[in-house]
């Protein structure tokens, strides 16, 4: 995080105090699923704990949040952990891809302030201080929906969980004791956002609001739906509310669309959304929230411009996974293609929402030029790996193939998920240690290849792998287990330990891995 960037996306805040790199820690609370508690949808690795075992207030008060609220303030700790999913726009610049942001309206007056306030308050008899509320909510209670959205998972839509993932149904913790200590706090919010699933299908998202039309009548209430349901109960929710609808809505191509919104009624869609726009979007009220992935990112341009005539707000989503849906996946000529396509986009910049819009979609040109560039980079960087891939590619050697992309994206991408790499074996009902050597001479195939080794050289390494498959397989170890520890790491780095190891090294580390196992009763899978 250099002093430049931060610099840059202070001066584009619009908050009093911008000591915060993110003010979510000290005003909001976001309610997932499966009752974990947090500062934000996207932080879900640093929890202020769980619900229902602690209440809300607990939660609220909890030091976690504290602590979090603290490293918020530290100018030297990097954007990391939970906090991963802003980095990536952070570093393009596309500080309005950065769900930080939206959390600036919240801020509090800045801390010097707020010690005159309580030296007031003091004076006016107050003896000791008044709670500390959140200012804003999030609410993910359900994965309730209609839809299998084609970047989606079981998490967020239970026809996925259930149709495409064969999984049984996600529990939600959430009841009616949860609406009453949600009454404590309504009366201080600003704003509640409400999250699916899909909302509208969501029997508690009711309860909910109808407590904020009682307890808060003109606080602001944001609801993101797919546009799928629009009936009577809809038009009372839109009615007695004041807030915001977000439409998910990633293409108005009719084959785009259906390919991406699975299961959902094109017609039907557009219809509602027509109706939407006639009744929200002259008010301000309506929004349309864009994933831009390799099957619509071409569209975005048009989706801009019918944004803009009919005075909708737009926002764009920064998909990163699965892999296959992210802009990142695409090649290099294609991200470039992509960022010339977006460059040649005249915005108009006539109303102040025509002048939004267009900052949001730079943010997003931003984001695609840095793609590419950063693409462009690790190819020069990465030869000799960029040509084994081509090479496995061209020659249908998948595994090799999978290998060399896990190395790569760990040495490109601060996370890279190990899980199309470990299908391989049940794609191929290889038994799981048949599926270990084989991934270790592909291992040592890459290693080879970034090393310019070959002859006698490259050989030796061969034999070494082949004789640590010999150790292995008169070892007592679990399969499933080494398995994941070792395709957890680059596979470069798995020979090298291999290559500065002898026989009776690497037998402790797997005996000591073993004994582990044993402590913690991981299931011993056959091989």
């Amino acid at each position: 995080m250099t002093s430049n960037q931060r610099a840059a996306y202070d001066a584009q805040r619009q908050c009093a105090d911008t000591g915060p790199l993110c003010h979510a820690p000290a005003s909001n609370m976001y309610f997932g699923m499966t009752g974990t508690v947090g500062a934000c949808c996207y932080n879900r690795s640093e929890a202020y704990g769980q619900y229902p075992q602690s209440s809300v207030r607990q939660l609220w008060d909890s030091a976690t949040r504290k602590a979090l609220d603290a490293a918020m303030r530290d100018p030297d700790i990097p954007l990391a952990g939970g906090c991963r999913l802003c980095a990536l726009p952070y570093e393009a610049g596309n500080f309005q891809g950065m769900v930080a942001r939206a959390f600036d309206s919240l801020s509090a007056p800045k801390p010097q302030a707020m010690h005159w306030l309580q030296r007031i308050k003091g004076r006016l008899g107050r003896s000791e201080p008044a709670p500390v509320y959140p200012r804003q909510m999030d609410f993910e209670l359900s994965n309730t929906c209609n839809l299998e959205c084609s970047m989606c998972n079981g998490y967020f839509s239970s026809l996925i969980r259930e149709k495409r993932e064969k999984l049984p149904p996600l529990l939600s913790p959430y009841d009616s004791d949860f609406v009453a200590q949600l009454r404590e706090f309504i009366p201080h919010l600003k704003r509640a956002r409400f999250y699916g699933g899909e909302p509208f299908l969501i029997p508690i998202y009711h309860e909910i609001w109808d407590a904020m039309i009682e307890l808060n009548p003109g606080m602001e209430v944001v609801i993101t739906t797919n546009g799928t349901v629009l009936n009577e109960r809809v038009k009372r929710v839109l009615d007695r509310l004041t807030g915001r609808l977000v439409m998910s809505i990633d293409s108005r191509v009719q084959a785009t669309y259906e390919s991406i919104r699975v299961g959902a009624n094109y017609a039907q869609v557009m219809r509602n959304v027509d109706h939407f726009v006639e009744r929200l979007a002259g008010k301000d009220m309506l929004s349309m929230a864009i994933c831009p992935m390799p099957g619509n990112a071409a569209e975005v341009p048009e989706l801009l411009d019918w944004c803009n005539r009919n005075k909708v707000r737009i926002y764009f989503n920064v998909v990163s996974q699965p892999t296959g849906a992210s802009l990142r996946s695409l090649s290099v000529e294609t991200l470039h293609a992509l960022a010339r396509q977006y460059d040649a986009v005249d915005c108009p910049r006539g109303t102040a929402l025509e002048r939004d819009n267009a900052e949001v979609f730079e943010g997003l040109r931003l984001q695609v030029r840095h793609w590419a560039e950063t693409a462009v980079a690790a190819r020069e960087r990465y030869v000799p790996l960029m040509k084994l891939l081509r090479s496995a590619e061209a020659g249908g050697d998948d595994l090799q193939a999978r290998v060399v992309r896990r190395e790569l994206d760990l040495r490109t991408r601060d996370t890279a998920s190990p899980e199309d790499l470990l299908s391989y074996g049940d794609e191929q009902s290889m038994s799981r240690f048949d599926f270990l050597f084989a991934y270790l001479r592909a291992a040592g195939e890459t290693y080879l290849a970034e090393q310019g080794w070959t002859g006698a050289e490259a050989e030796v390494v061969r034999q070494r792998l082949a004789g640590v498959e010999t150790l292995i397989r008169g070892m007592d170890l679990d399969p499933e287990l080494l398995v994941r520890n070792v395709v957890l790491s680059s596979p470069c780095l798995t020979v090298q330990a291999v290559l500065r190891h002898d026989d009776a090294s690497l037998a402790r580390m797997m005996g000591t891995l073993a004994a582990r196992a044993a402590q913690v009763k991981v299931p011993v899978v056959a091989a």
